[in-house]
């Protein structure tokens, strides 16, 4: 106990006044309890602040509601944007208050499970690079009842063809790729938030404006399955509050905009050992890919449909997964082919770097979740030996949309919407269950957290169902 006494007095030495407790439900949704240091007791730190689990989705049912917030100091930082906020922030686990377990749903706990399962079965470490994309806007309005409804983004990057004297030093639609300031809006609002996550040591590579008007890219340094989903919340979290300062509008949705690039959060992934990946052979036939490398792929695109229902679990995901904006539709892998669902990246083939990129996810992901059905998919890949070009998943580096139209339909095609990917995980769920990683009655938990949001959406009549119907 004198560890904590000390831990919180060494808090209160560097000028914290407040500890926020931060925790993620199994939608991805953040949530925080913030204690005044001077009310944190040692035990509390030691056993878990208690909170109320049936309120948070997917938890707990009001008979057993009674969880607690265990902090993890591997994953303690400054929550502050600025001189004035106090504040220091932890990622915690959630346990359960009696037996001070993990809690079988907690999404950290899952993931936990599944990195130990690779460690166990390769003596090797899951390294992952994620690419989170977002638009910002000046603004934007969104209103609901049940007479009316309608949202209204300004993008002032872009030209506004209600004022053509004012367009200059503007951004076609989908003119922006690596834009410049002043062009730029966003650029400004990058530097602040990479410098203040460079201060929390998350690792950035680099940032970007990217295709769409208004619409930018940040990529993380590679880490650990956890460290990189403890970084994408906490990317997130403060990409929210630095927007909040700059009076600016940020979403992560995968398609906010029609006819506009969406959203992807496309994950860089491989395995590691002794510094060096498991998934290069430079005597291999294509692109310097090991077996087990294959055999990853392989795994991963055979679980692909399923997948789509933890890495893409909105209806709006289902709105970027169209033809024509480089976010994939058809489960094949290629060499630098960004229609593919698994791209080899060719600017990466050295023997410590190699690595393949799955880029049908978006951040409406919950990203423990999602990273831990990726890595499961592709260790059932690996244990069943499974050979991605005797699947018909290619490799294909051509551009598959100009293939015939019966060529097209022999790939095998991601969920067309929600309802079919939680269909397609209620059939393929056995892989997330290997050594009950995914607990046994989590699937139909998870599925109706995600289809009672989406029955709400389907049930309310859209803007443009009551323009195209109403004279009817």
């Amino acid at each position: 106990m004198e560890e904590y006494i000390k831990f919180i007095q060494e808090l209160q030495g560097s000028g914290f006044q407040f500890v926020n407790l931060h925790f993620t439900d199994i939608l991805g949704g953040f949530h925080t309890v913030s204690i005044p240091l001077t009310k944190l007791s040692a035990e509390e730190l030691a056993n878990g602040v208690p909170f109320d689990g049936s309120s948070v989705p997917g938890f707990a049912n009001i008979q057993q509601a009674d969880l607690a917030l265990l902090p993890d100091f591997d994953n303690l930082f400054p929550d502050s944007i600025s001189e004035d906020d106090v504040s220091v922030g932890v990622i915690c686990n959630i346990i359960e208050v009696d037996t001070k377990q993990p809690i079988a749903r907690d999404p950290r706990n899952i993931l936990a499970q599944a990195e130990k399962l690779l460690l166990e079965k390769y003596s090797a470490k899951s390294l992952w690079l994620p690419e989170l994309e977002f638009y910002l806007f000046d603004s934007v309005n969104c209103y609901y009842d049940d007479f009316s409804a309608m949202h209204k983004f300004q993008l002032s990057e872009t030209y506004d063809i209600q004022e053509p004297t004012m367009n200059v030093a503007k951004i076609p639609s989908l003119g922006g790729y690596h834009s410049s300031p002043p062009e730029d809006n966003g650029y400004y609002f990058r530097n602040t938030l990479v410098q203040l996550l460079t201060n929390l040591e998350i690792g950035i590579r680099y940032h970007h404006h990217e295709v769409g008007a208004g619409q930018n890219e940040v990529e993380l340094f590679p880490q650990t399955a956890m460290k990189t989903a403890d970084n994408i919340m906490i990317f997130k979290y403060f990409a929210r509050r630095v927007a909040s300062a700059y009076d600016m509008a940020i979403t992560f949705m995968p398609k906010p905009l029609h006819n506009f690039p969406g959203n992807g959060l496309h994950f860089h992934q491989w395995l590691e050992k002794d510094g060096v990946s498991l998934f290069w052979d430079k005597n291999a036939d294509y692109a310097h890919l090991s077996d087990m490398a294959l055999h990853y792929i392989a795994g991963l695109l055979s679980h692909s449909p399923a997948l789509t229902a933890l890495t893409n679990p909105s209806t709006n995901s289902f709105k970027r997964l169209i033809p024509g904006f480089e976010a994939p539709t058809k489960s094949f892998f290629g060499l630098a082919n960004r229609s593919a669902a698994v791209r080899i990246p060719k600017y990466v083939d050295t023997p410590q770097k190699k690595r393949v990129e799955y880029r049908p996810p978006d951040a409406s992901c919950n990203p423990y979740l999602a990273i831990a059905g990726m890595i499961l998919a592709a260790v059932d890949g690996i244990e069943k030996e499974l050979n991605p070009s005797k699947l018909k998943f290619g490799p294909f580096d051509d551009d598959v949309t100009r293939w015939s139209e019966n060529d097209q339909k022999k790939l095998k095609t991601l969920p067309h919407n929600l309802y079919d990917a939680m269909s397609e995980l209620e059939k393929d769920s056995e892989f997330l269950m290997v050594d009950e990683i995914f607990p046994p009655e989590f699937i139909e938990i998870y599925t109706e957290s995600v289809l009672t949001v989406a029955r709400e959406i389907e049930q309310r009549p859209t803007s443009i169902e009551v323009a195209k119907y109403f004279g009817v």
